[in-house]
């Protein structure tokens, strides 16, 4: 597969799940499953030299932290992510794209095995 194609069943699985019956509960299960995939695709990211230095030692122990702790609800878990992970957006543009990529390949990976 590739990105656009990742992308595109990303926009879908959204699509799909603000149509649904239980629209809140869905869409926070997508939410969720793009939330999981993007923590396993940073726990797997090799960083490059200058991204490695840049957000320092503790991202992994950061990352494993989020995927080790158990929330009581979406909203627990997106501020956590958001509010511990602020060096993603510190990476270059070669980790940024290996991480989306990755995170999105992951992604649609989860939510067909779901669906199987």
């Amino acid at each position: 597969m590739n990105l656009q194609s990742d992308q595109t069943f990303l926009t879908n699985e959204l699509r799909r799940a603000v149509a649904s019956t239980d629209q809140q509960w869905e869409v926070n299960l997508v939410l969720l499953h793009y939330h999981q995939s993007a923590l396993t695709a940073l726990q797997d990211l090799q960083l490059c030299t200058s991204c490695a230095c840049k957000v320092g030692a503790t991202f992994k122990a950061q990352v494993a932290q989020i995927q080790q702790t158990a929330y009581r609800n979406y909203c627990e878990l997106d501020q956590a992510y958001n509010t511990h992970l602020q060096a993603i957006i510190c990476l270059c543009t070669t980790c940024q794209q290996s991480f989306e990529q990755e995170a999105l390949r992951q992604f649609r990976q989860r939510r067909q095995q779901r669906e199987q």
